[in-house]
């Protein structure tokens, strides 16, 4: 069996590393949800050379909540620009997990690389990413031209299993992928249930729902072990996804994953990124961290 350990770095100024525990290097802290409230849109984006990866200038931003009109208008959306074969870059808090399956099933009839990433609309100007005047912008089916970002960018809840379904998935080490067991919703007249019925009908409701994903996670290639770590995680918590989890679970199994270099001009005026690198050991332990940590490059 082969056992795989992720080391994650920080780079700062011209080259050095910061060389620290696994433990606390590989753990992302547990991130905040993003203030994305309106529902999901999708909108083409055309950046700078290379800012979507080698020879990639353009990409597709899918952002805001998954409800349930969603997995509809991304069928339309997706239909009109499958032949670029964009890459997609999603931020979202979730929603609704039906609609996210269902999503995430129309990107597996693709070759489609899929991302977690933010975007800054350059025609929003001066006004805030989320004001009105920029949804309607990016609602409005023009291409546009922005910035993209992985810093702190967040796919929760159902996000991820729209994630799972393309072709290839990348997580920078940079950004949050993040999951929580599903909540089961009820018509109105199910309030009037006696408590023992509603607790019954709940209970019916994860099994169905812990179906359909462990049929899906199949279908898509995504190891089943992340529906047990799903199960252990309380709707009112959230679970970031570890780099080793990432790789175990198949999300993301490069080999070496790198930020592009971050200019900060805050009082130190520094530059950093961070890099992580996970290796494969056949039949015997990994590697001391300080080893490998202070000998990546």
């Amino acid at each position: 069996m082969i056992a795989r350990a992720c080391l994650v770095a920080a780079f700062v100024a011209a080259s050095v590393l910061v060389c620290g525990a696994a433990s606390a290097a590989s753990d992302p802290q547990p991130a905040v949800l993003p203030a994305l409230p309106e529902p999901m849109t999708f909108y083409v984006v055309k950046g700078a050379p290379d800012s979507c990866g080698r020879g990639c200038d353009s990409w597709i931003e899918a952002e805001g909540q998954i409800v349930s009109s969603t997995a509809g208008r991304f069928k339309v959306f997706f239909d009109q620009v499958q032949d670029r074969n964009l890459p997609i870059y999603l931020a979202s808090p979730g929603g609704n997990l039906g609609q996210a399956i269902v999503m995430g099933t129309i990107l597996h009839a693709k070759s489609t690389i899929a991302r977690v990433g933010r975007t800054l609309v350059r025609e929003c100007g001066f006004e805030a990413q989320d004001s009105d005047v920029c949804v309607r912008l990016k609602q409005s089916g023009r291409e546009l031209h922005g910035d993209l970002f992985t810093g702190g960018a967040t796919c929760a809840s159902a996000c991820p299993f729209v994630f799972a379904g393309a072709a290839v998935h990348e997580v920078a080490p940079d950004a949050v992928l993040a999951v929580h067991s599903p909540k089961i919703l009820f018509k109105p007249r199910a309030v009037e249930m006696e408590p023992s019925a509603m607790v019954a009908a709940e209970e019916r409701g994860v099994d169905r729902a812990d179906r359909m994903v462990a049929v899906y996670l199949a279908k898509v290639g995504i190891d089943a072990g992340l529906l047990e770590v799903i199960k252990t995680v309380r709707n009112e918590d959230i679970h970031v996804l570890t780099r080793e989890e990432i790789d175990r679970f198949g999300f993301d199994r490069r080999e070496f994953v790198e930020t592009p270099w971050t200019f900060e001009n805050d009082k130190l005026s520094i530059m950093h990124k961070v890099a992580v690198r996970c290796c494969a050991e056949a039949g015997r332990d990994i590697l001391p961290v300080a080893a490998m940590a202070c000998g990546l490059f």
